[in-house]
């Protein structure tokens, strides 16, 4: 039997020796009670008892827990009355007042730091570990860091309110650009749901029924089996950052064109789950076939409200019945086809269609979906069932049916003709174009604008040029590339915004503020060029600096061109303005040479927005679809070529050009490609230009300008991703030349061939005789040089899988490559055909 103070307490004693306290029944506690247990026993029941302690005392009511009453009394030695027979000495009292203090305030203590612990403890279980969790499964819509999830993960957006959303619409859409889309209408969802899967990454964009649109970090899924600490694993919470959900700024223009295009697609999807997607499409055996399905998607501002509507045809082969044969209807009547045009309601957050028609036709049967422009660009559609006959606008007509060759529209010049897949391949990329802007993140925060982890496409590379391999333009910096992959940041260069690289006449980049800087070690084939400083090209050369000086007498400059010795700059004014070795500009020997040390106007040209010179010729595209020809001085070559800039005779409306070491290229707005070069006699020709053969329409062309002793070879990107080559082949397969064409031969052609293999091309380029076509999905293919080791070289191999976003490279021995997780790599080529692997470029921040 022990007293409340732990002491034990002897048969028929009436007080305790220790505390002097009367023993009673309920002050003797159960012989296996334990003060100690019981203090650290009541640790999960108070969690922190310190707050109760300042009067020394400690009340609890479990049965098993000391009770001690106010303790300040013992510290006077006053006791309450009792019997003086039974009352210890003064001194036994004063020693057992003193063994009280000491016991009291080794329990306070006790009972505080118990207190403590379970207060830690608790801690531990409520505050900091759950904290940890939180962090580690929340992101930010701002993030531009990739989310690692399972299949099964749940995912929890959050409003701009910071409250959980209910209901709203997902859309995810991976690598391919296939997008699934998921309604949600329980407030979360998981990667399986939405159709994504495990080894890919996607975009993901929500949207609710108010209309805001919620851009996710890109999600990338993984196996439920990989549980390394970056990954996600049963619930992720998205949410706005404290910046966005504080913001109340109007919304950018940006997100105001992503709702549109998430409208867009709407329309795309629910048609097509209507009508099916648009293919070329027979009946009953005639050849000639049709378009069916949702066969025709374009943007165009139809309604003249400066926003770019939606413009479809569908056709319905269910509802193509009028009582005859099927395939009579869809021949003779138009009625199974409807043409649409949606445009966007920013109140809404909708598309609603404002126009539905049935396609203009002929007499003959034939129906055709047909826009007019006119001469500023503004597109209408017809208000008639007959094709236009105005001669001031410029038509557009998309056949319908039947499709086929055997159509012509005669002597009207204003009207181009689209057919069959051609019309399938540019609503293909309309629907693409249109995926790319609603995937979008419009919603970034200035922090991730500035993150130094930015996605490729924020990244401009340019590849040689002089001083060094390569450079990186990012965040408005640009990085040099040495020899050991390393990169290191130039200094003396105001905020840049692009970079012009690899030209004869140095290197060159447009600041923002529109300036124009250069650096680098200006050469020709004649001799020296200026870098537009007022200095000889001796000095810079002399110099071998890459220290960057500013190009004299030019501001807003808009872009330019450096070639062999001479370069061109276009101002937003459209005035061009030269430099450099006037020599190589006019065809002259060297001993003519007239070096231009400052950028001098160029008369007579007004409203350019693109020019460029090669061999001597000069040349200049308007604004209106012009191209002018010119050389500064007769010298000693080209001698019937004009002094003054002057219209080359017998080419359309011109959209782009390419000049270059291979030739002279003009693409014109239906995608034909036309040529101004004698290859015979290997001088500029005073022919009129001529189309092409054996070119289907094209969307790009790559001409890249390779050494002499591998020779030059032009590119064409199909409208539908095919690739065409024309230029020199290797003739052997074995004395390392180039196999540039990639059509599987050693021989040069007369017309453009096809690149064997390769699909769907994004980009292409050459470095000293070897080959790269990206596609679209991230795959690189190589091919060119024959080096006889047996491999088919002459035909494109993949060597890169779905990894890659970008490539570059020059005419001389180096190739770099963006991947899709931002990373920069770069590798050495050479003519034999030997190639290093590529190595990541370090240094860049």
């Amino acid at each position: 039997m022990r007293c409340e103070c732990g002491e034990p307490i002897a048969p028929g004693q009436k007080f305790c020796i220790v505390c002097g306290r009367k023993i009673t029944d309920a002050a003797v506690l159960d012989e296996d009670a334990s003060p100690v247990r019981n203090t650290v026993d009541q640790d999960d029941a108070v969690p922190d008892d310190s707050s109760g302690l300042s009067d020394g005392s400690a009340t609890v009511s479990d049965g098993d827990t000391v009770v001690l009453d106010d303790l300040s009394s013992v510290s006077d030695g006053s006791l309450e009355e009792m019997d003086d027979s039974s009352v210890p000495s003064r001194g036994s009292k004063s020693k057992r007042a003193w063994h009280k203090v000491i016991i009291a305030v080794l329990v306070v203590l006790a009972l505080v730091l118990a207190g403590l612990g379970g207060f830690a403890l608790w801690g531990m279980k409520n505050g900091a570990a759950k904290t940890s969790v939180s962090d580690k499964d929340t992101v930010h819509y701002s993030d531009s860091k990739a989310s690692k999830v399972h299949k099964k993960t749940v995912i929890v957006l959050y409003g701009k309110d910071g409250k959980p959303l209910e209901q709203y619409k997902v859309n995810a859409m991976g690598g391919s650009g296939a997008v699934s889309s998921h309604a949600v209408t329980d407030g979360q969802f998981t990667p399986d749901e939405v159709g994504m899967k495990p080894g890919k990454q996607y975009m993901v964009v929500a949207k609710d029924p108010s209309g805001n649109v919620y851009s996710l970090p890109k999600t990338d899924v993984r196996s439920d089996s990989e549980t390394s600490g970056d990954v996600h694993g049963d619930k992720l919470d998205v949410k706005p950052s404290d910046s966005q959900q504080d913001s109340k700024t109007e919304e950018s223009s940006a997100c105001s064109r992503q709702k549109m295009y998430l409208a867009y697609y709407d329309v795309i999807s629910s048609l097509q789950k209507k009508y099916g997607e648009g293919e070329v499409a027979t009946d009953s055996g005639y050849d000639a076939g049709y378009l069916h399905g949702l066969s025709v998607v374009l943007l165009a501002d139809s309604d003249g409200d400066g926003e770019d509507d939606e413009l479809i045809t569908v056709h319905d082969n269910d509802n193509d019945k009028t009582g005859a044969d099927v395939l009579d209807d869809w021949r003779s009547s138009p009625e199974g086809w409807t043409v649409q045009a949606w445009s966007y309601n920013t109140e809404t957050g909708k598309a609603s269609d404002w126009y539905k028609e049935n396609p203009v036709h002929s007499n003959g049967g034939w129906f055709f979906f047909e826009q007019a422009a006119d001469e500023n660009g503004r597109v209408t559609l017809p208000d008639s069932e007959i094709l236009g006959y105005d001669s001031n606008l410029e038509y557009t007509d998309y056949l319908l049916s039947p499709i086929g060759s055997q159509f012509s529209l005669g002597s009207l010049g204003n009207h181009a003709i689209i057919s069959g897949e051609d019309a399938l391949s540019k609503t293909q990329e309309t629907i693409y174009a249109i995926k790319q802007g609603m995937m979008a993140d419009c919603n970034v925060s200035q922090a991730k604008a500035n993150d130094s982890s930015k996605a490729a496409d924020d990244m401009q590379i340019a590849v040689g040029g002089s001083y060094a391999k390569g450079y990186v333009l990012r965040d408005g910096v640009v990085w040099a590339i040495d020899d050991n992959e390393k990169a290191s940041k130039m200094t003396g260069l105001p905020v840049i915004s692009k970079l012009f690289i690899g030209g004869f006449n140095g290197n060159y980049a447009l600041a923002k503020d529109g300036s124009l800087w250069a650096w680098g070690n200006p050469a020709s084939i004649f001799g020296l060029g200026s870098l537009g400083n007022g200095k000889p090209g001796e000095d810079d050369f002399s110099e071998k600096s890459g220290k960057p000086v500013k190009v004299h007498n030019l501001k807003n400059v808009a872009t330019m061109y450096s070639g062999l010795g001479r370069s061109y700059a276009v101002l937003k004014d459209g005035t061009a303005w030269t430099w450099g070795d006037e020599c190589s500009s006019s065809g002259c020997s060297e001993s003519y040479s007239e070096e231009i040390l400052e950028p001098k106007q160029i008369d007579g040209l007004k409203d350019i927005i693109d020019i460029a010179g090669w061999y001597g010729v000069n040349y200049a595209l308007k604004s209106d679809g012009t191209v002018l020809r010119w050389i500064d001085s007769k010298g000693t070559a080209k001698p019937d070529l004009p002094l003054e800039p002057t219209d080359i005779y017998g080419l359309p409306k011109i959209k782009s050009m390419s000049i270059g070491y291979e030739g002279r290229y003009f693409l014109d707005e239906q995608g034909n490609v036309w040529d101004t070069y004698s290859y015979s006699s290997g001088a500029e020709p005073l022919v009129e230009p001529r189309k092409m053969k054996n070119l289907p329409a094209i969307k790009t062309i790559k001409q890249v300008d390779a050494n002499e002793d591998v020779g030059g070879v032009a590119y064409f990107i199909g409208t539908n991703g095919e690739l065409w080559a024309y230029g020199s082949n290797g003739a052997t397969c074995g004395d390392g030349n180039s196999a540039a064409l990639g059509d599987g031969t050693c021989t040069t052609s007369d017309d453009p061939v096809q690149v064997k293999v390769v699909s769907n091309v994004r980009d292409v380029t050459v470095a000293w005789g070897n080959s790269w076509a990206l596609t679209d999905s991230g795959d690189l293919y190589q091919w060119g040089t024959c080096n006889g080791s047996g491999e088919q070289a002459n035909i494109p191999k993949k060597i890169e899988s779905g990894s890659v976003r970008k490539i570059y490279a020059a005419p001389s021995s180096y190739l770099m490559m963006v991947k899709k997780d931002s990373s920069i790599w770069g590798k050495s080529v050479s003519p034999s055909g030997d190639s290093d692997d590529f190595t990541q470029i370090r240094g860049i921040e």
